[in-house]
């Protein structure tokens, strides 16, 4: 169970309240993970239109321009006009992606619903890591654990009789009803406000080299996550698992990265860095015994479990950086480029090189793990 202060409904500083974020959230991670599955439904009600399979791609851009956007101007998008441009964006590119009657408009469509979702995520997690002081890590976790959600449940509705266009229109009109709750102000503390006090153990303004850490370590997590979903049940079938059934286990992966963004921030009390490393460490053994037959479905869902907390800990410490949006927005970048970049290098080595799948994805969360450490140390140092 979480907290008062997550559930309840009374506002932040921020203007916002937490349940309309968590709602925002939740319906963000489902239409993510709502679009792939609608790709073939949409491209043969297009007529077997080959350019609908850009869908996720276009969606996937709009965002990465909205958090260019936003660090390279983050005030544009913390007032409340900005606010407003972002969620228009959303809910109209979503009901323009579920009505569009041709693939051309639904690209563009879909390019706008990403803007809108790029912009909203960087708002969000920039708001939440600034607001909470000590309790930042506890609660960007909760956020992201709400967008899971929303990313287990989106391709089930997909697939139910409401088809894609509807599940659209309604993720639509959720997005509309969680922003007019929020009331959609600047994410800024207000003047005279102190800013979040810094966990024991870590500099309230680290360095420029720190952001540059966590980006390397954004991407790098990020091209985990991707390359897990995507070749663990892979390497379930070669085990000689059922194919529906090593799909259907592959998404005990996702059931332990929500989870563990829920459990491990309120178990915890390591200063923030120091629970990535221990957490890297732990899912890189996890992935490894992915590779006994036996014990693979439990160490899936442990290796999502302890992966968990990684980036919405990295995204809170950087609320105690001076910029902390632009900050953020750096490290939302590189995470988006290291989703496109590091599961390419990893199918590479597990096809053309013949590396086992637990051996490329453990070595992969032993990198994370060392430049986890490299930005425990630079937060001390402040270097």
């Amino acid at each position: 169970m979480l907290n008062e202060e997550i559930t309840r409904p009374s506002r932040t500083p921020g203007g916002f309240t937490t349940a309309s974020a968590f709602l925002m959230f939740a319906a963000l991670g489902a239409v993510t993970a709502a679009l792939g599955a609608a790709v073939p439904v949409l491209r043969q009600g297009l007529g077997g239109d080959s350019a609908v399979a850009l869908l996720v791609g276009i969606y996937n851009s709009g965002a990465l321009a909205a958090t260019l956007l936003g660090g390279a101007a983050p005030y544009a998008t913390r007032t409340r006009a900005g606010g407003t441009v972002l969620v228009a964006a959303a809910v109209g590119g979503l009901v323009g992606t579920a009505l569009a009657p041709t693939s051309t408009l639904l690209l563009a469509c879909a390019a706008v619903a990403g803007f809108g979702y790029g912009g909203l995520v960087l708002t969000l997690n920039t708001a939440f890591s600034t607001r909470y002081g000590q309790r930042g890590v506890v609660m960007v976790n909760a956020l992201n654990a709400a967008f899971g959600v929303g990313a287990v449940a989106g391709p089930l509705a997909v697939g139910s009789a409401l088809g894609p266009a509807t599940v659209f229109l309604l993720l639509a009109a959720v997005v509309a009803v969680a922003a007019g709750a929020a009331g959609l102000v600047p994410t800024a503390p207000p003047r005279g406000e102190p800013g979040p006090s810094a966990a024991p153990g870590e500099r309230a303004t680290p360095g420029q080299r720190t952001v540059v850490t966590f980006a390397v370590l954004g991407s790098l997590y990020a091209g985990l996550e991707t390359s897990s979903a995507a070749w663990l049940s892979t390497h379930l079938v070669a085990q000689e698992w059922d194919p529906t059934a090593a799909a259907q286990l592959t998404s005990l992966f996702w059931v332990g990265l929500a989870t563990g963004r829920l459990v491990i921030p309120r178990l915890a009390r390591a200063a923030p860095t120091a629970l990535v490393v221990g957490c890297l460490v732990g899912a890189a053994v996890a992935l490894a015994l992915t590779a006994w037959p036996g014990g693979a479905p439990v160490a899936i869902t442990v290796a999502g479990f302890c992966l968990a907390p990684v980036l919405p800990t990295a995204l809170a410490h950087l609320g105690t950086t001076g910029r902390p949006q632009r900050a953020t927005a750096v490290v939302l970048t590189a995470c988006m480029v290291g989703n496109a970049t590091v599961p390419l290098v990893v199918g590479l080595l597990i096809t053309r090189a013949a590396v086992p799948v637990p051996l490329v994805l453990a070595g992969l969360a032993v990198c994370c793990t060392a430049v986890a450490v490299v930005a425990h140390r630079t937060t001390r140092t402040g270097h």
